[in-house]
């Protein structure tokens, strides 16, 4: 927050007996109301509190301090746009969504065709078909040639 030089005597058309700024910046004006104005650490926003003598001394400085506030920023409030219905289904069901989509490639990639699963089942067949060529190759005594042998041995 930017620290300006401003003579703080009178504020909403009041004048100031004290300033505490222990807490934000506290106005204690002559009359005994106060009005407290704090930052928000986390958000683009503050908080006003006022204490007056009766709801209609505090309505009346209610609507003062919103004045005064207002007339000080630099660019004027926008309102909010409101959302299409795409966006508050999206604003309220986003997360889930993008769960299923995550759930759903686990499955693919545990139990799709390329997945962990198929492979080990494609590697296992591949083990089997080398031991069947090698009990039948035993049993005619051909055994493999040297070159596929040293192919193999290269692959493995």
């Amino acid at each position: 927050m930017k620290k300006v030089a401003v003579d703080a005597s009178t504020l909403v058309g009041r004048k100031v007996v004290s300033i505490d700024r222990t807490d934000g910046a506290k106005f204690v004006f002559d009359d005994g109301t106060w009005m407290l104005l704090r930052l928000s650490g986390t958000e683009r926003c503050s908080d006003c509190t006022l204490k007056a003598d009766s709801a209609a001394a505090s309505a009346r400085l209610a609507r003062e301090a919103t004045e005064w506030v207002l007339k000080g920023l630099k660019h004027p409030l926008k309102r909010a746009e409101p959302k299409s219905g795409f966006g508050v289904f999206l604003e309220r069901h986003g997360r889930t969504i993008l769960g299923l989509f995550v759930l759903a490639l686990v499955v693919h990639d545990v139990f799709g065709p390329h997945g962990y699963i198929a492979m080990r089942r494609t590697q296992g067949e591949i083990d089997r078909v080398r031991k069947d060529l090698d009990r039948l190759n035993k049993k005619s005594g051909t055994g493999r040639s040297g070159s596929r042998a040293e192919n193999r041995s290269a692959v493995d």
